[in-house]
């Protein structure tokens, strides 16, 4: 049964997939091929599992509940907002020579058409967005960086997704 925690991350999952523009991208042949292999959660791939353009979930964060009702006694309660982030990875090459102005321009073209896509397709699922934001760059998240396991370089480039009544 979905709940407030899983709904909206599915309706992410959906609005992601369904976009032309992060199939081609990322190299899903379908809805259900980008929704198996290139959207995930953050904890579900080892990094050297992962594809070399990805999308990954975070869990409904900061989630919040208001009271319907008001006086004593039992009262009526809805979902009134959380947010989630989303973060989209591309492997850029074996040699940092392979961070290029064209290579870079390319990528956050990319990127914002996902996003245009992204609102379009979440709130035509009856999802309600709030606002939606960049995930500031920083030493723990940057925009460019190197891969861990298997030495490639890559760019990412977040967003934070603040959801409200539903």
């Amino acid at each position: 049964m979905a709940s407030f925690l899983s709904t909206p991350l599915i309706s992410a999952e959906d609005a992601i997939a369904n976009s032309a523009g992060f199939r081609t991208w990322c190299g899903a042949s379908s809805v259900a091929d980008a929704k198996a292999n290139y959207i995930f959660s953050d904890d579900v791939r080892e990094e050297s599992e992962l594809p070399a353009r990805y999308a990954a979930m975070t869990e409904m964060e900061g989630w919040s509940y208001g009271r319907l009702a008001e006086g004593a006694g039992r009262g009526s309660f809805r979902f009134t907002g959380g947010q989630f982030h989303i973060v989209f990875s591309q492997e850029v090459g074996t040699a940092v020579t392979d961070y290029t102005a064209t290579n870079r321009i390319a990528f956050k073209d990319s990127i914002a058409g996902f996003i245009s896509d992204f609102m379009d397709n979440f709130e035509g699922a009856g999802q309600r967005i709030t606002d939606i934001t960049k995930i500031p760059f920083s030493d723990t998240f940057p925009f460019r960086g190197e891969a861990t396991d298997g030495g490639t370089y890559i760019y990412q480039y977040g967003v934070t997704v603040n959801t409200g009544i539903y």
